[in-house]
């Protein structure tokens, strides 16, 4: 008898004034999704609405998908850290004001430097020995440029030098540019 006391509530609901305008809603309400769920069941569904939408009348051609960047290689970057490492002797030399062949720059950078009168260091500071220490680190990379950072010590003084390598047309790297 659960239907019965259901009815039993509605009926006190509808009698009561100000829930007369809540009772007629919730009958509407119970009508309209009733007759909803009625037409689901019962009706066939519209075999003239198609699943799918039509094709178009004119195709485009489709492009070809856009060809992936290149990508640097593990033996590129490998390549350009040995160019850093060849490198990195003369110049540290030079920063310390002594002379000494810089291998693996670029032209430009060669031009540069060697335009440049030797950097003016203290005899003490002269003297010291720096070197590269922990290795290279790769700060940033694509198939057209590698960014590495060289951790570098003198026994007195730690810093860190910034290069920035490029490949020649031959597959070598040389080094286009120096930030300390």
């Amino acid at each position: 008898m659960p239907f019965a006391a259901l009815r039993e509530r509605l009926r006190l609901l509808a009698a009561t004034p100000a829930d007369a305008s809540t009772f007629a809603s919730l009958v509407v309400i119970a009508v309209a999704a009733a007759a909803a769920i009625t037409a689901l069941l019962i009706l066939p569904p519209d075999k003239s609405a198609p699943d799918k939408p039509p094709a178009r009348a004119t195709a485009r051609p489709q492009a070809p998908p856009a060809p992936s960047p290149p990508t640097l290689t593990k033996a590129d970057l490998d390549d350009a850290k040995s160019a850093a490492r060849r490198f990195l002797p003369g110049y540290l030399a030079y920063s310390y004001g002594r002379r000494r062949p810089i291998h693996d720059a670029s032209p430009e950078l060669t031009d540069d430097l060697a335009s440049k009168p030797l950097p003016r260091v203290p005899p003490r500071v002269r003297s010291r020995q720096p070197r590269v220490y922990r290795g290279l680190t790769t700060e940033g990379s694509n198939p057209q440029r590698v960014i590495l950072g060289a951790f570098v010590e003198d026994g007195s003084v730690s810093y860190t030098i910034q290069l920035s390598l490029e490949p020649t047309p031959t597959g070598s790297w040389l080094v286009t540019g120096v930030t300390r």
